[in-house]
């Protein structure tokens, strides 16, 4: 992606973004990314970044879909944007296997 606008080596927020409309698009539903601080078992701060995808289910309903975290020292140090990539890469996943457990069970 980057390196079609000539960016530098990784991924950046234009990146992100698009991501998130995909993601977004694909599921039909709305997400929010919190960004909060926290401290490594050695006490080091760190961020944590939380994804949440939430769909309408009615007028005043909302379910949420799926939800992850991760830390950016878990993401191997590679910048705010790679962690950012790896947690939709973390709800896409948990977005999937909560379907297919609703398929599962018979629930829509």
């Amino acid at each position: 992606m980057a390196a079609s606008r000539g960016s530098s080596n990784g991924p950046d927020w234009k990146d992100v973004a698009l991501a998130m409309a995909a993601f977004q698009e694909q599921e039909d539903c709305r997400l929010t990314i919190r960004i909060g601080l926290t401290y490594s078992p050695e006490g080091v701060p760190d961020l944590i970044l939380q994804a949440t995808a939430l769909q309408d289910t009615s007028g005043l309903e909302v379910t949420t879909l799926a939800s992850a975290h991760v830390t950016c020292l878990g993401t191997s140090r590679l910048g705010l944007e790679a962690a950012l990539f790896r947690l939709l890469y973390a709800l896409d996943f948990q977005s999937a296997a909560n379907a297919y457990l609703r398929q599962r069970d018979g629930g829509a």
